[in-house]
């Protein structure tokens, strides 16, 4: 099996507008349901909150066909990734120098992720 972080775009109490808070354990099975119809098999296996953050393990290597699994899941896009690259991205960002000290600046650390599938891990760099 092979675990993915799955993020869906605007979905959960970071998203815009007030949607009303579905309770994630019936979520996460109504997804599971949908996910679980055709191969390759997909199966949320935990859950942040009610970020719309993700754990998602399947028997495919095919991040390609996983992502495609979850394409019009609640009528969004879906960022899903290995776990690995995750862990991969979140070690250089740690290693990464800190910027300079800027007066009214408060540098945070960050991620994102390309959306589409097969996309190559790049260096990390800082941005203004």
């Amino acid at each position: 099996m092979v675990i993915y972080a799955v993020f869906g775009v605007g979905v959960g109490n970071l998203g815009r507008g007030s949607a009303p808070r579905r309770p994630m354990p019936e979520w996460v099975e109504m997804l599971n349901r949908h996910l679980g119809d055709r191969a390759p098999s997909v199966q949320i296996v935990g859950f942040f909150g009610h970020t719309g953050n993700f754990l998602a393990d399947s028997p495919s290597t095919d991040l390609e066909q996983v992502t495609a699994r979850f394409g019009r899941l609640l009528e969004t896009e879906w960022v899903v990734r290995p776990i690995d690259d995750v862990r991969t991205a979140l070690t250089a960002l740690a290693d990464a120098p800190k910027p300079e000290t800027q007066d009214g600046i408060r540098w945070t650390p960050g991620l994102a992720f390309h959306r589409r599938a097969g996309i190559e891990c790049g260096n990390v760099s800082t941005t203004p």
